[in-house]
């Protein structure tokens, strides 16, 4: 599998999920995200797997598994979309958006919710 940098909007992702992580999450992912590679998701055009360059910092313990983040509240909300991080060992292997509703939402349409 063919690992690259992170499209424009996959960054914007990236930093969301900083920016609405607690601080201690947000140190991890900031440090794991910063250089990580990603590579497309077999069954969806959106999710993406994703290989950090620094995996000497790992997710705080008793982290969720996956870790979730809501979407902000908006009144043209019509879709319950979570952004879902799997990690093994303390570091993200991939970043699915699962949702309910009719289409999948594009990543630069996700507004996520601080924590």
């Amino acid at each position: 599998m063919d690992y690259m940098t992170p499209s424009k909007t996959q960054r914007a992702l990236l930093d969301k999920l900083i920016a609405a992580a607690e601080p201690g999450l947000a140190a991890a992912l900031q440090s794991q995200f910063e250089g990580a590679l990603v590579a497309p998701e077999d069954h969806c055009s959106e999710c993406f797997k994703l290989k950090p360059a620094n995996r000497s910092v790992r997710l705080p313990r008793g982290v969720g598994r996956p870790v979730s983040f809501d979407i902000a509240e908006t009144a043209e909300a019509t879709t319950a979309v979570d952004v879902l991080l799997w990690h093994e060992g303390g570091c993200i292997e991939s970043v699915e958006i699962s949702w309910v509703g009719d289409a999948h939402p594009k990543l630069e349409d996700i507004d996520l919710e601080s924590r």
